[in-house]
């Protein structure tokens, strides 16, 4: 978050939609009036707290290189080779393996085994970001995460399951209408990081960088069916209006700015049963193999049908209510 100070009085009004053209502080130049010597804007760069522990993470997948010279050009280069294409979880296809390496399966206990009910985000090493709705299932309580799944089939290196010690729901969350729809899953032991597994960013600036995204998760594959994917899927997505997409929900139903609308009117492409409290998610600049989280995958109607676009929890509404939980108690 940039701090602007006005040190003279301007009339100056901006207009900013996810489909039109982006205005960025770093767009605006600074200028220096003839009869001072002064800048009207001084913008220190001060960063959010969730910001900051991006860079860190950001920092462990990466290293700079020169030469032994006095004085070399340093490259920045990845520690991990990783997979950032966003290719075509209806109309998806098979991630790699480690290509999403924050992704998390939410699961409860029943009897000897364990059901995966629902996706989720590593965020730091001991949260794990996804749905509200995702605490319980069947009438079980969620009490386990798995990182660095790529096949639920499949239990082998460097998989770690670990037990849920807390699962923080959002104190305004409404069941009825899936507001608020966003949780904080407290992991009972630290992650251990690696290729396959490590933190995404936090998306802070509601105003988006582009309008494609990419959802993934382990939901089903087809409209009429009753089996999740064993192997971690993903899918790209357009983001849409929240006022265009107001007309394809329920007349009673209006999105508000804390929610996203994503998917594909023509149909094809969806998220769906399965797929909640997973991310939606770009391509960070920080690292190569850093995601940044827009989204957390919510409802729908149906799946990839026409003019069913899902509804996603947007990220950066609650950034404030995320790092109060994960970085500052």
């Amino acid at each position: 978050m940039r701090i602007l100070f006005i040190l003279l009085i301007l009339n100056i009004s901006s207009f900013r939609s996810i489909n039109t053209q982006f205005i960025f502080p770093d767009q605006f130049e600074t200028e220096f009036p003839t009869s001072s010597p002064l800048p009207i804007f001084i913008k220190p760069n001060v960063k959010r707290l969730s910001e900051l522990k991006c860079d860190e993470y950001s920092q462990k997948m990466t290293t700079y290189v020169g030469s032994l010279l006095l004085y070399p050009t340093l490259q920045l280069i990845d520690n991990d080779k990783c997979d950032r294409s966003q290719g075509l979880i209806i109309g998806g296809v098979n991630a790699k393996p480690g290509e999403f390496p924050h992704m998390a399966a939410v699961g409860i206990k029943e009897f000897n085994d364990i059901i995966f009910v629902c996706g989720g985000s590593l965020i730091s090493d001991r949260f794990v970001l996804t749905a509200a709705h995702c605490k319980k299932a069947k009438g079980i309580n969620a009490t386990v995460v798995r990182l660095g799944e790529f096949n639920l089939k499949i239990n082998e290196e460097p998989e770690q399951t670990i037990e849920i010690d807390q699962f923080i729901v959002h104190e305004h969350y409404d069941s009825k209408r899936k507001t608020n729809d966003i949780a904080l899953v407290r992991l009972r032991e630290f992650a251990v990081f690696g290729k396959y597994i490590r933190p995404a960013c936090l998306l802070s600036d509601p105003i988006l960088p582009t309008n494609k995204v990419v959802a993934s998760g382990w939901g089903l594959t087809a409209i009429n069916s009753f089996d999740n994917s064993d192997i971690l899927q993903k899918v790209d997505l357009s983001l849409i209006r929240n006022d265009q997409c107001g007309r394809f929900l329920d007349d009673d139903y209006y999105l508000d700015d804390t929610q996203l609308c994503a998917g594909e009117l023509e149909g094809g492409k969806d998220t769906c049963q399965g797929d909640s409290g997973g991310p939606l998610q770009i391509v960070s600049n920080k690292a190569k193999c850093i995601y940044s989280l827009v989204g957390i995958t919510s409802f729908g109607r149906s799946c990839g049908l026409k003019n069913s676009p899902g509804i996603y929890t947007k990220v950066a509404a609650y950034i404030d209510w995320i790092e109060d939980k994960v970085w500052k108690s």
